[in-house]
C-alpha cells in the first residue's frame, strides 16, 4: 500500500482514523473532515487553515506527516481540539486553552448573550461569573458590555491563571 503524502491523501487517512475513533462525539456528520483539515493545516504551520491545503495534491513532508498523524492520534484518544492548537473561540475571541480547565461549551454562548442583552443600557452594569474556568462568559461580557464591571472567580488556580492571561490578550 502506497504510504500517503499529499494533502488530500493524509485527510483521508485521519479522517478515516477519527471515524473509528470510539473516544470522541461523532456528530455533526462532517466532523471527523473538519478536524481532520484542522489538525493538517496546524502541521503544516497554518493554524488558520487559511492557505496551506488550496492544493489538494499538495506534497506534505515527511515531519509534517509525522505530526499530522500525532496530532490525529491524540484526538482519537479524545482528547479536546481546543487542546491540542491551545486555543478556542468564544463569540468571536480567541481565547488560549490548556489542559488543566474545560474547554467552553457551545451552550455557554448562549448564556453569555442573554447576559449581554440584560447587561446593555443598564446605568451601573455588574456581571459574576462564577466557574469562570477560561474565562469565556466573563470576557464576553467585558468585550460586549464595556461599561460592565466584570468578575470572574473559579476554584481552580490553573483555570484562573488561564482566565487572567485571556484578559490581558
Amino acid at each position: 500500500m502506497k504510504t500517503p503524502r499529499t494533502a488530500v491523501e493524509l485527510l483521508d487517512e485521519g479522517e478515516n482514523r477519527l471515524k473509528r475513533s470510539p473516544a470522541i462525539d461523532h456528530w455533526p456528520a462532517d466532523r471527523e473532515r473538519r478536524e481532520a483539515t484542522v489538525l493538517l493545516s496546524f502541521s503544516l504551520g497554518d493554524p488558520e487553515g487559511s492557505d496551506s491545503l488550496a492544493d489538494p495534491d499538495r506534497q506534505v513532508g515527511a515531519r509534517a506527516r509525522e505530526r499530522y498523524r500525532q496530532l490525529i492520534r491524540r484526538r482519537a484518544g479524545g482528547e479536546p481540539m481546543a487542546h491540542i492548537l491551545g486555543w478556542t473561540v468564544f463569540r468571536g475571541l480567541r481565547l488560549s486553552v490548556r489542559p488543566g480547565a474545560f474547554v467552553p461549551r457551545q451552550s455557554s454562548e448562549l448564556l453569555a448573550s442573554r447576559a449581554v442583552n440584560r447587561l446593555r443600557g443598564r446605568r451601573s452594569p455588574v456581571a459574576v461569573d462564577l466557574a469562570t474556568g477560561i474565562g469565556p462568559v466573563a470576557l464576553s461580557i467585558a468585550h460586549d458590555v464595556p461599561a460592565a464591571e466584570v468578575h470572574g472567580t473559579d476554584i481552580s488556580g490553573d483555570a484562573v491563571r488561564q482566565a487572567r492571561t485571556n484578559a490581558r490578550s
